[in-house]
């Protein structure tokens, strides 16, 4: 994403989803960079990240978000270490 190739596939993606996703809505990935809300301003607007501030890869970084829709009330989450690339990552959702 730091590379105009890069920006370029950004925009098209959230121009894609901001098409497509519909409130309420869970946008579950790993965008590949600390600050997905600056890269995709527009679709995570009203959005909150549920996950904890804690590293969700073993390199210490923190690229995967659970975004929830203003619909939703985090109960509970996590980041469970696991031997792998990516950490699991889990949230409990409610309903308000």
């Amino acid at each position: 994403y730091d590379s105009p190739d890069g920006l370029l596939f950004s925009e098209e993606m959230e121009r894609t989803l901001l098409s497509e996703v519909r409130s309420p809505s869970i946008l579950c990935g790993d965008f590949n960079f600390r600050e997905p809300k600056t890269q995709y301003a527009k679709l995570l607007a009203n959005s909150v990240n549920a996950l904890p501030d804690v590293p969700t890869r073993p390199d210490g970084k923190k690229t995967d978000f659970i975004f929830v829709s203003p619909e939703f009330r985090v109960q509970s989450s996590r980041v469970i270490e696991t031997n792998s690339d990516h950490f699991l990552c889990v949230a409990t959702l409610e309903s308000k």
